[in-house]
C-alpha cells in the first residue's frame, strides 16, 4: 500500500478553489449565454422598417397625421406621399406612427398600406418614384 494521496483512479481530487471557480463560472456564464442568445434572437426579428433612415419633414409629417384623428388626419396622411422620399421611407415614417392610419400598433400594420395608398392616389411622389 502507498501513503499517496492519489485515488485509486489516478485523478487528483477538486480542492475548494477548483469547485469555488467552476460554480463562479456558470453562475457568470449561464447569463452571458443566455444574452448573447436573446439578442440574437431579437435581432433576426426586428423589422427593418425600424432602422431604414426617416428625414425630419418625413417624420414631423407622419407624426402630425397621427396625432390628427379628424378628417384632416387623413389629407395629412396623403400629404406625406408627397413629403417623404421613398416608399420604404414612408412605411418606416408609417411603422413609427401607425396611428396615422387609425392603428394602435404595428400589428395592424400589414403591408398593404403603401398599395392602399397609391391605388386612390397615384400622382402622390412615392407612387411615381417609389
Amino acid at each position: 500500500m502507498s501513503s499517496s494521496n492519489t485515488p485509486q483512479n489516478g485523478k487528483q481530487p477538486i480542492g475548494l478553489f477548483g469547485w469555488v471557480f467552476r460554480i463562479t463560472i456558470l453562475i457568470a456564464g449561464v447569463p452571458l449565454v443566455l444574452s448573447i442568445i436573446l439578442n440574437a434572437i431579437k435581432d433576426a426579428t426586428k423589422d427593418p422598417r425600424l432602422d431604414y433612415p426617416i428625414s425630419m419633414e418625413c417624420d414631423r409629417a407622419m407624426k402630425a397625421s397621427a396625432a390628427d384623428l379628424s378628417e384632416n388626419g387623413e389629407k395629412l396622411l396623403v400629404e406625406t406621399g408627397n413629403i417623404c422620399g421613398s416608399r420604404k421611407e414612408w412605411e418606416a415614417a408609417l411603422y413609427r406612427y401607425p396611428a396615422a392610419i387609425g392603428g394602435s400598433s404595428t400589428e395592424y400594420l400589414d403591408g398593404t398600406e403603401y398599395d392602399l395608398l397609391c391605388s386612390r392616389h397615384e400622382d402622390l411622389f412615392i407612387c411615381k418614384n417609389p
